[in-house]
């Protein structure tokens, strides 16, 4: 089985809000989303209790992990909202999550992961 077929049970669109410099130099968020990437071939898989443990005690909130073949440059605070999922997981359709990292698994550009956090509905 591939790294493909592995990270293409899912879909997703990646939405990022404007951002600029402010006069003191920071970062300024703009709250509207730009639409970014769209259909982008994924696999959505929940964080384990340990995993989520572990994480929460460095103050980083993940509830779900993204897989993908490709880096799409997914940003600290970027929307992901799930466009396509397989039957099992259906209820992921329409969900919203915010970026928390993102990774490259194994170093060599295979498969990248993004930790998101699942917003409310």
């Amino acid at each position: 089985m591939s790294y493909q077929s592995l990270c293409s049970t899912h879909a997703i669109t990646l939405n990022r809000g404007n951002r600029s410099k402010g006069s003191h130099g920071g970062v300024i968020q703009d709250p509207s989303l730009v639409q970014g990437k769209t259909n982008i071939p994924c696999n959505i898989q929940p964080l384990s209790a340990k995993d989520r443990h572990a994480l929460a005690q460095r103050q980083v909130y993940v509830s779900h992990r993204v897989y993908l073949t490709s880096d799409i440059g997914a940003l600290r605070d970027d929307q992901i909202i799930v466009t396509l999922a397989p039957p099992t997981s259906s209820t992921l359709v329409g969900a919203t999550f915010l970026v928390q990292g993102r990774f490259d698994q194994a170093g060599q550009g295979r498969v990248y992961s993004i930790d998101v956090r699942e917003q409310p509905a």
